[in-house]
């Protein structure tokens, strides 16, 4: 069943007007950066154009999401699994947050792969994997436009999500708020 529709939550934020140096295609297709801070959306562009002089390609797969798409991504995941309902929130929590506790609704978070698809397969990103490339890169360089990886080992329950790149200086902000 996963978690009701009927739960709500804020979604609104304030839109962010497209810089020129945003495309059509992050803007209509794979992913879309137009709901991200201002800070962060413009990090993304400086990192992405220095990958791109570097013969890397970055695409954004996901960055901010209401809690409502949340919801929808969890229930969908929730759904594909069988068990018990306990079973299914723990398959479910490796790789999506409950909605409400993702960091995606801060608008800090971007899920990045090559664009040769919308892929976020953790085999893609290792060894010969098509991504293995852009997590390289991603490695070696997010660090200069102050974007880290929250999630970059196993926890307990979280696995090692090598597309999920963090905004450090609001997001920690942030987290450091929400725990306070």
């Amino acid at each position: 069943q996963g978690i009701s529709t009927t739960t709500t939550a804020p979604t609104t934020r304030t839109p962010i007007t497209p810089t020129t140096s945003t495309t059509k295609e992050e803007l209509m297709g794979l992913g879309s950066i137009s709901d991200l801070r201002p800070e962060v959306k413009e990090a993304f562009n400086r990192m992405k154009q220095a990958a791109t002089n570097d013969g890397v390609t970055l695409n954004l797969v996901s960055g901010y999401r209401s809690f409502n798409r949340q919801l929808q991504i969890w229930n969908n995941k929730f759904n594909t699994f069988t068990g018990t309902e306990a079973d299914k929130i723990v398959q479910s929590a490796e790789y999506s947050a409950i909605p409400g506790l993702s960091r995606h609704h801060l608008g800090t978070e971007i899920d990045i792969n090559g664009g040769l698809d919308s892929s976020l397969n953790p085999s893609d990103f290792s060894g010969n994997g098509k991504y293995a490339k852009v997590y390289t890169w991603l490695r070696k360089n997010a660090g200069n436009f102050d974007f880290f990886q929250p999630y970059d080992q196993d926890r307990t329950v979280v696995k090692t999500e090598h597309w999920h790149w963090s905004y450090k200086s609001l997001s920690q902000q942030f987290t450091q708020q929400h725990t306070n």
